[in-house]
């Protein structure tokens, strides 16, 4: 690397990669989702039994007589509605808390905010009535449908409320009341405010003629999404930006916060169109990422670990890589790659930049084109812990032992990619190694 090179990337792009990765509002996204990520990976469960690709599957759960649900494909069907289904709730009481606690410091404050922002979500979203008169709020936006309203009401939402606190704007009660109760009543004017505003929004938006701010908002950035989280090309982009930072030292979930709430939208509409006996369209959901592109974490390091053990295996390989490759082949398996990144390393390696960057771009590309083509299931839009082990992650994303082909496909591609950089980086550790022997 040139010194001009070096002095850009010190200068220029690694203070904005950091100053971007700590960014408040991608930081609640982030831990927002972290929320509702156990609803929805235990909403998956329901689907994966619903979806079986047996024969006659669906008719038998269908006539299997449940009390109270009816049967147990509806008993099913309810509980991954009543899981995945309503994931925008705890993701907006966890945004709106994780920025407010990032901002005034205060654990019981900081839930107020995440209560207010998550009655203001509510208060906006449509409601149903049904022929008997009985009311309920539209369960479709309770899910990834709501998402967006959702973020932008959460974080707005804390940063309207942490002005009121950081300007003491707030009821303080005597020393004598305890603390919990005491801080339970400084969210009463901030949140009388923020409840009223969102209010008047709703009524703005209804004035000019519009069903609501759901509506709205998906309409204006229709356009946008679309590119981003239903192309090839924008995904092909955030990935490509989740290695670069990471080769900078920084968490690819700088990029992948602001990815996660449009992948999370595709995986529900795949799930919606199979609960209505559709086929799913959407291609890049969170399995797509996390089950076959970052397949041992970002950088889809699995494919660099195996090419690591193919040195050992040919008696090629540096005391170095075969000291680290056994530390990392369990982790990996579990998509877990700070052992190679910093180990290796990776962060601040040129020579391993365009391997890490070029091989998960080369697995999205691969894994589109087989499912686009029908060579590979579609995602059912099951979301699975992100530590699934490879080839049974891609079963069950697919609910097809194609899936789980494509994955052992792409790890070799991503084998022969790697195989090159670092075959060059052992022969240097080699020599250096030689040289500090023949020295001593």
């Amino acid at each position: 690397m040139t010194k001009e090179k070096h002095s850009f990337l010190n200068d220029k792009v690694i203070p904005f990669a950091s100053k971007l990765s700590q960014n408040k509002g991608l930081m609640a996204i982030r831990d927002g989702m972290g929320f509702a990520i156990t609803l929805i990976i235990i909403g998956s469960i329901p689907l994966i039994i619903n979806s079986l690709p047996i024969d006659g599957w669906t008719d038998t759960l269908t006539k299997i007589k449940v009390p109270y649900f009816g049967n147990l494909s509806q008993l099913l069907t309810l509980a991954n509605n009543m899981t995945f289904g309503v994931m925008a709730i705890p993701a907006v009481f966890g945004m709106a808390y994780s920025y407010t606690k990032n901002s005034i410091t205060d654990e019981v404050k900081s839930i107020g905010a995440g209560f207010i922002a998550l009655a203001s979500f509510l208060f906006v979203t449509p409601v149903i009535t049904a022929k008997d008169g009985v009311t309920g709020v539209d369960l479709n936006y309770l899910g990834s449908k709501g998402l967006l309203v959702g973020i932008i009401i959460a974080l707005a939402t804390a940063q309207i409320f942490s002005l009121f606190i950081k300007h003491n704007i707030e009821i303080k009660l005597p020393d004598s009341v305890p603390p919990a109760i005491g801080k339970t009543f400084s969210a009463l004017i901030p949140g009388i405010v923020i409840i009223i505003f969102w209010g008047i929004i709703a009524i703005i938006i209804g004035a000019l003629g519009f069903d609501n701010v759901h509506v709205v908002l998906l309409e204006v950035l229709h356009g946008p999404l679309t590119f981003l989280g239903g192309t090839i090309f924008g995904t092909l982009i955030a990935v490509g930006l989740n290695g670069l930072v990471w080769t900078m030292g920084i968490h690819g979930t700088t990029i992948n916060s602001a990815m996660n709430p449009i992948w999370l939208m595709n995986s529900d509409a795949n799930r919606l169109a199979i609960q209505h006996g559709q086929a799913p369209k959407a291609f890049f959901t969170n399995s797509f990422i996390d089950n076959f592109v970052f397949m041992g974490g970002s950088g889809s390091v699995l494919s660099l670990v195996l090419a690591m053990l193919i040195l050992i295996l040919l008696k090629k390989s540096s005391a170095e890589i075969k000291t680290l490759t056994p530390l990392a082949v369990a982790p990996s398996l579990f998509n877990i790659n700070e052992p190679i990144m910093f180990g290796l390393p990776i962060v601040f390696n040129p020579l391993m930049f365009i391997p890490f960057i070029i091989t998960p771009m080369v697995f999205t590309l691969t894994t589109y084109l087989s499912m686009k083509f029908g060579w590979v299931a579609m995602p059912t839009g099951v979301v699975l812990p992100w530590t699934m082990p490879v080839l049974f992650s891609g079963f069950l994303a697919t609910n097809s032992l194609s899936g789980a082909v494509i994955q052992l496909v792409n790890i070799i591609l991503g084998i022969f990619i790697y195989f090159p950089f670092i075959s060059f980086a052992n022969r240097q550790q080699v020599k250096a190694q030689n040289k500090l022997e023949a020295d001593a």
